[in-house]
């Protein structure tokens, strides 16, 4: 073959190679032209933190188009195990590059189907449109729920609110009705927070009450119970006048202090000060808005009598008291039936609990459950007012009277009064304070965690008050001494006779064996209760007190001497010791009365109904002038009985 021939098959050669590649690049177009128009549907499947995350079936160009989006990200193929179920790619595209995206691929791309999973559209539009914080109102009522917007970061701004929780799943914080104002003035820097109408109301409310609530506590007088025109009887007065008229400044304002708290308030007012006549003033104002109004009043079984006598003389209403484990028809017929407008209940009474069995699973056997009768009529009945006097008594949790207490929760108004909210701990604050905001103050370890130091010491206190503040009216005798009588003060010393002077050594001599006996190392010695000490301690100051019988006997007529010219009085005097008042008012002969009877082997204290009885029998006779009576038998009567 000639060199000519060779060269002219080459060229053939080129041309058919160049034909070949013309053809591959015309079947490649053909090809492509047939992928770019292959209908595939793009799945929004969910929404994860600011991105999209997108399923689709593989479709080159549509896959380099998501390789150009920015922020995109390839997460691998869903039932990529699956042999039977098509293998879709997964890709995450931030919500802020996805409407841009959207738009290209159903307008520049052929056969693209873009569909979104049930809800995501929505929550996708809720993401870009969200405000950064939006508080709504509970159904419940009880507590705010402020929601975070997606793309606000530092949640746990709310975190340092009394009582906020935090609730992950919904991405929001409860935080307790009351605390309204100070969810506000964290909110208040962050621009674009969005109040439901009900929430923002309350709030507005609130802060406007604080505010109040601190001028009405400087208050020196108040207007607001004109409409107690009921004429009473006022010791040491003749004619009956006003009960407004009757009440002392400060308790004026203790009444509107009370109803600008909503009806929710700790009166921790001084031994004295009259917080019975708050509390009732407060329930008698109420009844004149509604007629059916109820008022139920816990009080100590010694303070049942006064209380009896306090609502009669205050209201002209006679209370029905609730006596016994389980309530009988009549009282119940004047409680629920015919709605009486005061309730009177002893502590212990309330707390009287019967067992009841429930059956349980196989596992669990039966249950021990206990139930209060009289809370259960309560809850019938649903009392307006409820009103806890000596609060104190329900400072132990795990008290059946607690336990009983606390059931009464939702009662609308609860009034806690009593002038030592606080005897020993902190932690005794507690109760008070859930039967005042059940949200806030839930938990009692929560309190002891957050306001104590292992349940004994205080700590936290600035929050503790700040919270309290709205809810907590207390004034010492000094801060209202010139509403008050005034108070002479006279100190007197006795010298022993010799033979309570004999008596008083021989005691404390007996002390000083004991201690001197007792060995703290164990060494053999003998062993020594403080109880006994104690005991022995007290032993010395009943021997004072049985030597200064006389000398008492005389201070008393002396006084009364004094002030037979002024219209004259009577004589209360205190004992700590049954035998010593015994003692005193047999010395004082038939102008003295005493609530300590004398028994062939002891003394013993009258009951309460006839203590009561007693003083008002003695009120306004003019031939006793000295009433004697033990310091347990005080309740409930103070100098004004003078």
């Amino acid at each position: 073959m000639s060199e000519t021939e060779l060269e002219q098959l080459e060229i053939e050669e080129q041309e058919l190679e160049a034909k070949i590649l013309a053809l591959r690049a015309k079947k490649k177009e053909i090809k492509d032209a047939e992928e770019r128009s292959r209908p595939i549907s793009i799945k929004v499947v969910s929404l994860t933190g600011g991105s999209l995350l997108i399923e689709s079936e593989y479709r080159s160009d549509v896959v380099e188009y998501f390789k150009t989006i920015p922020g995109r990200m390839f997460r691998g193929y869903s039932n990529e195990y699956n042999r039977d179920a098509p293998k879709l790619g997964k890709n995450l595209i931030p919500i802020a590059e996805w409407k841009k995206a959207e738009e290209k691929l159903t307008q520049e791309f052929n056969g693209v189907t873009i569909t979104w999973a049930l809800g995501v559209k929505e929550e996708m539009e809720w993401y870009t449109t969200a405000p950064p914080w939006e508080v709504i109102v509970h159904p419940s009522r009880q507590h705010f729920l402020a929601k975070i917007g997606p793309r606000q970061s530092g949640y746990r701004i709310l975190s340092t609110i009394p009582g906020a929780d935090w609730d992950e799943s919904s991405k929001s914080w409860k935080v307790p009705l009351s605390e309204g104002w100070r969810l506000y003035k964290a909110l208040e820097p962050i621009d674009g927070v969005v109040y439901a109408e009900d929430a923002k109301e309350i709030i507005f409310e609130q802060v406007k009450t604080r505010a109040e609530l601190d001028i009405i506590a400087q208050k020196e007088d108040s207007d607001v119970t004109k409409p107690l025109t009921r004429l009473i009887k006022v010791r040491g007065q003749e004619e009956l006048i006003p009960w407004h008229d009757a009440m002392k400044p400060f308790q004026r304002v203790g009444v509107e202090f009370g109803f600008k708290s909503g009806g929710r308030f700790l009166d921790g007012d001084d031994t004295g000060l009259g917080k019975t006549w708050v509390g009732l003033a407060i329930a008698e104002l109420m009844r004149v808005e509604n007629e059916k109004h109820q008022t139920l009043c816990v009080v100590k079984a010694a303070n049942i009598q006064n209380w009896v006598y306090e609502i009669e003389n205050l209201t002209g209403e006679t209370a029905v008291v609730c006596i016994g484990g389980k309530p009988d028809f009549f009282v119940l017929q004047e409680i629920v039936m015919k709605r009486a407008p005061y309730v009177l209940i002893s502590y212990d009474t309330l707390g009287a609990g019967t067992v009841v069995v429930e059956e349980g699973d196989e596992e669990e056997g039966t249950k021990d459950e206990l139930a209060f009768p009289w809370v259960t009529i309560f809850q019938q009945s649903a009392p307006n007012l409820l009103i806890l006097d000596e609060a104190h008594q329900i400072k132990t949790p795990d008290a059946r009277r607690t336990e009983a207490a606390k059931l009464l929760v939702g009662i609308p108004h609860v009034i806690p009064m009593t002038a030592s909210p606080v005897l020993n701990r902190t932690e005794e604050l507690w109760t008070l304070l859930y039967m005042l905001d059940p949200e806030m103050f839930k938990s009692h370890d929560q309190f002891i965690n957050t306001y104590t130091v292992n349940g004994r010491y205080a700590r936290n206190t600035k929050e503790l008050h700040e919270l309290m503040r709205p809810m907590f009216l207390r004034r010492r005798k000094k801060d209202v001494i010139k509403d008050l009588p005034p108070i002479n003060r006279i100190t007197r010393y006795h010298t022993l006779t010799k033979q309570g002077r004999d008596d008083y050594d021989l005691v404390l001599k007996g002390i000083y064996r004991m201690l001197r006996e007792y060995d703290p190392a164990d060494h053999g010695g003998q062993e020594i209760s403080v109880i006994s000490v104690l005991a022995q301690i007290t032993r010395l100051k009943q021997v004072c007190a049985a030597n200064t019988v006389s000398y008492t006997a005389e201070i008393a007529q002396e006084l009364i001497e004094e002030h037979e010219e002024n219209g004259g009085g009577k004589v209360l005097i205190f004992s700590q010791f049954k035998g010593t008042a015994h003692a005193i008012a047999r010395e004082l002969g038939y102008e003295a009365v005493c609530t300590v009877k004398r028994t062939p082997t002891d003394f013993t204290s009258l009951s309460a109904p006839l203590r009561h009885e007693l003083f008002e029998s003695v009120r306004d006779n003019p031939v006793i002038k000295y009433v004697v009576t033990t310091e347990a038998a005080k309740e409930g009567h103070n100098l004004e009985f003078c």
